[in-house]
Order: structure tokens, then sequence, then C-alpha cells
């Protein structure tokens, strides 16, 4: 009877065990696929503002000509990043370079990593916009130009 016991005691100690350690990890899951879906949601929103611009017959040179900034970084060559690029083409805006931590190289501008050689420009477009803030702590401690999201830019545009 007492190993009997032991035995129902123990296996419902492993039911138990089993079944936090597999909500843990559920809720990690979950809490994960909220935050990318949080990111593209974002995305979403603001690539729906700028193409109301464009529709609209705006482009996005307009805000950097509007503060001053001539010679500009990208954070982030991702898609929005990558569009912002091809947005500025044959502008009077000048993309020194890009910052991104996962692009080695990039066929029309020069890829540097966030921890390399920022040299100077009149302003970074923060392109991963949500995680903009994050991005503005860490290199905010490097430069001395303003640092702006994208999202910030659309929406000032409209």
């Amino acid at each position: 009877m007492n190993k009997f016991f032991v035995g129902c005691v123990s296996a419902l100690a492993g039911v138990v065990t089993a079944t936090a350690i597999t909500g843990s990890k559920m809720n990690k899951i979950a809490c994960e696929k909220n935050t990318e879906k949080e990111k593209f949601r974002m995305m979403y929103h603001a690539v729906e503002k700028w193409m109301r611009l464009k529709q609209s017959g705006k482009n996005l040179s307009s805000y950097f000509e509007a503060y001053g900034y001539k010679k500009i970084a990208i954070y982030g060559v991702g898609d929005l990043g990558k569009l912002l690029i091809n947005e500025l083409e044959d502008t009077s805006i000048t993309i020194e370079y890009a910052i991104d931590k996962n692009v080695e190289s990039n066929e029309k501008i020069k890829v540097v990593k966030p921890d390399g050689d920022l040299s100077r420009v009149d302003a970074i477009v923060v392109t991963a916009i949500a995680y903009f803030d994050d991005i503005n702590e860490d290199i905010s401690k490097k430069v001395q130009c303003p640092i702006i999201s994208l999202e910030d830019i659309i929406y000032e545009v409209v």
C-alpha cells in the first residue's frame, strides 16, 4: 500500500511539473507571437500612410529638406529601409550609409554595424520602428545628431 501511495504521489508530481513546464513554454511562445504581431501592425499602418502620401504626390524628402537634413544614415536595411532608400533616390538627400546588425552589404549603400564607426550625418532614420526606443537608447550614446523614427517622419509629412 505504501509503495502504491508513493508511486501515485510521484506520478502526480511528474504530471504537475510537466504541465508547469509546458505552460511556461506556451506562454513564452504566445508572448513572442504577440510581439511579432504588434511589429507587423505598426509596419502595416506606417506603409499604409506612406502609400497615401505617395498617391497624393508627396515624397519623404520634403521632411528632410524642411529640417535641413542633407546627409542622413538609415538604421535598418529590412523592408522599410529598402523602401526608404528607393524613395530618396534622385532627391537632394544623400544617404551616407546604413546601420544594420544583420546585413553584411547592400548593392546601393555602405552598411556598417551598430558598434562600428558611425560617421557624422545630419540625422539617423530608424526604419525598425517597433524597436525605435531600444535603438535610440543604444546609438544616442555614439552620435551627436537627431535620431528619428521613420514612423514619425511619415506621420509628420501627412
